[in-house]
């Protein structure tokens, strides 16, 4: 996995289910082979600098924070394709338990942004918007809307198994980003202050 790619599968993990042994995930990261090294070094840099990354998105998770590594063009252009891709590979390794996010009415539209940038083998977007869209809402824009989606996911899990919410009662809730119980042209449920059409339905 390239950097972005590994961000995004590392991201998946932490903020899946369950914990997930780093013996089960850590070879899917060199595609279930057994990688190679120069040396004993090269390896403990390595793996050292996978694991240090995978406890700094734990962290940023458990403070409601989160900053996804993306390609970036010279001008700023967010492409989170890889890192959406990434993070489907982490969801692949407990499907079953993830169905409850993909079937829930209010956190199945979380994955909308990530699942929207994912990209086939000849770059086309696996979720095409809806022909009656008003307008494409571009990757740039998605990878925007990701790190919330993310939070919101999180949450959704320490709810559902029972556990203290630590989300600030400030921030806002990410609701669901498409159309569904919102307007298009009510005030956006994330707390933009802007409209739904102009802020997070523009991907509905």
């Amino acid at each position: 996995m390239l950097l972005s790619t590994l961000d995004g599968f590392l991201t998946g993990i932490a903020v899946g289910p369950e914990t997930i042994d780093e013996s089960e995930w850590l070879p899917v990261i060199f595609g279930n082979e057994k990688p190679t090294f120069a040396d004993e070094e090269e390896r403990t840099t390595l793996i050292g600098t996978i694991l240090e990354r995978y406890d700094e998105i734990q962290d940023l998770i458990s403070e409601n924070d989160l900053e996804p590594i993306f390609w970036v063009d010279r001008n700023g252009k967010q492409f989170p394709s890889d890192w959406a891709d990434g993070f489907m590979r982490a969801i692949a390794l407990r499907k079953d338990e993830w169905d409850w996010v993909l079937n829930s009415d209010r956190y199945g539209y979380m994955l909308g942004p990530i699942l929207e940038v994912c990209r086939d083998e000849n770059g086309e977007r696996l979720l095409p918007p809806p022909d009656d869209a008003e307008e494409v809402i571009s990757d740039d824009e998605l990878a925007n809307l990701i790190p919330n989606c993310v939070l919101a996911i999180a949450r959704g899990w320490r709810r559902r198994q029972g556990k203290r919410d630590t989300v600030p009662s400030a921030l806002p809730s990410f609701v669901p980003y498409r159309r569904a119980q919102v307007g298009r042209n009510d005030p956006c449920p994330c707390g933009s202050g802007a409209k739904f059409k102009k802020c997070c339905g523009k991907a509905a």
